[in-house]
């Protein structure tokens, strides 16, 4: 959705920081009022779109370590051992002793993630997570969230970015003043400019060239998430395997 839809309010419902003004919202299979933001905490995490809103120390070893102390864990060494295998997961060796303030973009939302897996969460909600990224930076931060995923936490992120919907969402809902317009595949969504237009997003530069194909009578018979997908498809193929009919 675009700014103001809605995104950064549901999070901040689903992770306890607001309460519902009507209606009933269920967590996990309870109503979110019967529960208490310490334990949600270990079900459901979120990432700020500003990360430094988050650090709380003055080192980037100490900001994973009282990540460690505030669920629990007081064993000095077991906090250590949780500390360098983190950073050794989120790629932030050799920055133990930097100020979390001082790091790049990029090595601050990864130091965000950090902090919120160390309660080892069923959701992980990232709020805007290539906001102010490069390209090179983005597909990194992104190849983090797909490890994360496999890893067995589900990864919701808010974003306006449509691209990042094409290539790596395989849910989509589309907010729009406050209101669920769209839930379901994210490739169906692409295909209604009814939909996009009343959420006031804009299909992606591939998506555009995609119905240019299909107005032209050329359907292809494989998902097309990625411009490598696509450029896959119109290198020369053997008959058999042609996916362009």
């Amino acid at each position: 959705g675009r700014n103001g839809a809605g995104k950064s309010t549901l999070a901040k419902l689903l992770v306890g920081l607001l309460k519902p003004q009507s209606g009933e919202l269920m967590l996990f299979g309870k109503p979110a009022k019967k529960w208490k933001v310490e334990d949600l905490a270990g079900q459901i995490a979120l990432v700020f779109q500003n990360p430094e809103h988050q650090f709380l120390t003055d080192s980037v070893y100490d900001e994973i370590a009282y990540s460690y102390m505030a669920r629990g864990m007081s064993d000095t060494e077991e906090i250590r051992a949780g500390v360098t295998e983190t950073l050794h997961m989120l790629d932030l060796e050799g920055a133990e002793k930097l100020h979390p303030f001082a790091l790049s973009a990029g090595m601050k939302r990864r130091l965000g993630v950090a902090t919120m897996l160390v309660g080892h969460p069923r959701v992980l909600l990232v709020d805007e997570p290539t906001y102010g990224q490069d390209k090179q930076m983005t597909q990194t931060l992104m190849a983090l969230m797909e490890n994360i995923r496999q890893q067995g936490v589900s990864v919701v992120m808010i974003t306006h970015d449509m691209r990042l919907v094409q290539e790596f969402a395989r849910r989509a809902v589309v907010m729009s003043e406050g209101q669920v317009l769209y839930d379901g595949d994210p490739a169906m969504l692409f295909e209604s400019d009814e939909m996009l237009r009343s959420a006031n997003l804009r299909p992606t530069l591939l998506q555009e060239v995609l119905k240019a194909y299909e107005g032209r009578g050329i359907c292809l018979n494989c998902p097309v998430r990625t411009t490598n997908d696509f450029l896959k498809l119109l290198q020369p193929q053997k008959p058999e395997e042609s996916h362009v009919h």
